[in-house]
């Protein structure tokens, strides 16, 4: 294992402690402004474990969409980036961080609003902020973004291990 990934690893719980902070501001600005506008896009976790086997619900809910949702909002953003920046040394530049910062929230964005409307920009957004760092940190920088996909598409698995663990846990 690349000692890139062990590094990973070993701050993998400091991560997911970070996400579950900016997680919980998240919900209590959701909570208290967007109560009515959270979208349909959100997974009744109940219906959904009641109606397939738990197996199969942890495989896609945390291994197939959390890959699917970084290469759609981590991988081809930054993808385009990197090849803008390999042509032209954009991110060279002053600006180069701002621009940087400026698809970082955007996709944090894109990805809160696809869970589920403007009032989970907050809630599924923060998550989008913490898997893009870490796509920055491990992608970016070192001019490697599979490594990036790899390293933000564990952060986001364990996330939703996390949650449906936390769930089944206390629901059955």
């Amino acid at each position: 294992m690349d000692a890139t990934f062990g590094y990973l690893f070993r701050k993998l719980p400091l991560i997911l402690c970070i996400k579950f902070l900016l997680y919980s501001i998240g919900s209590a600005i959701t909570t208290a402004f967007f109560t009515e506008n959270l979208g349909s896009n959100t997974v009744d976790l109940d219906d959904v474990f009641g109606k397939y086997p738990v197996w199969l619900v942890l495989f896609l809910g945390c291994v197939l969409a959390p890959l699917a949702e970084e290469i759609v909002f981590r991988f081809i953003p930054f993808g385009v980036l990197k090849v803008i920046h390999d042509r032209t040394g954009l991110l060279d530049h002053l600006y180069g961080t701002l621009i940087l910062l400026l698809v970082l929230l955007g996709t944090s964005f894109t990805f809160g609003f696809y869970h589920g409307g403007i009032g989970n920009v907050f809630l599924q957004g923060v998550g989008g902020l913490v898997s893009g760092v870490v796509f920055i940190h491990w992608g970016v920088y070192n001019g490697h973004p599979g490594r990036g996909l790899a390293a933000s598409t564990i952060v986001h698995g364990s996330w939703n291990l996390l949650i449906m663990g936390l769930f089944l846990l206390t629901s059955r």
